[in-house]
């Protein structure tokens, strides 16, 4: 077994504005430090729901934003929302297994073949790009 410390933070807050984000981050931040602990920045994930206040907070307190990634739960529920908008329900379930497909990638190349690839065959069948408003 690999004994590796993986830190991670939750946080909850009532307030959602960018300020706060850099606040929790921050505290996070600080903390790692304060516990000699050796961060690579190039290594950090945020997952989140894909709040701009979130991704904002995120590069400004790491300066980096290459490493983050919508919520798996978010990002289901948002296409859900707009399924409606496919005319053809039967291609509904197909294209929520295709997406959760995505997810098994194993890396980010397989995932960016995979995503070019249903991004193509979902333009043969339906108005995805313009029901998920996605710039091709």
């Amino acid at each position: 077994m690999i004994r590796q410390f993986h830190p991670f933070g939750f946080a909850v807050c009532s307030n959602e504005k960018q300020n706060d984000f850099e606040f929790i981050f921050r505290c996070l931040h600080g903390g790692l430090l304060n516990l000699n602990l050796q961060m690579n920045e190039q290594e950090l994930i945020l997952i989140a729901d894909g709040a701009e206040a979130i991704s904002n907070a995120f590069l400004k307190v790491f300066e980096t934003d290459h490493n983050v990634v919508m919520c798996w739960f978010h990002m289901r529920k948002n296409v859900e929302k707009k399924l409606y908008l496919v005319e053809d329900k039967v291609l509904h379930g197909d294209i929520m297994n295709d997406i959760e497909t995505l997810q098994l990638s194993i890396n980010k190349n397989i995932f960016g073949i995979a995503t070019r690839l249903f991004l193509k065959n979902e333009r043969m069948k339906t108005n995805f790009f313009d029901i998920f408003q996605i710039n091709d």
